[in-house]
């Protein structure tokens, strides 16, 4: 029971920190929305790079888009 508490706790937090932060950024306009697509699309590019080191991403999206 302790262990199913604690993965719920690993995946609601960072959601409703992220979601808090969305709906802050979103409420203060056009700048703080491209802040925020910017802040995403950095984090996700780093999160690719470090589960994917050794396959660029610009291959992965080539190999998508040719199926």
């Amino acid at each position: 029971m302790i262990n199913f508490i604690a993965s719920l706790l690993i995946l609601l937090i960072p959601l409703l920190i992220g979601s808090a932060t969305a709906v802050f950024f979103w409420k203060h306009g056009w700048a703080a929305r491209l802040a925020l697509f910017i802040c995403t699309a950095l984090i996700s590019l780093h999160t690719h790079a470090y589960y994917f080191p050794a396959k660029p991403l610009k291959d992965r999206y080539a190999t998508i888009v040719l199926k």
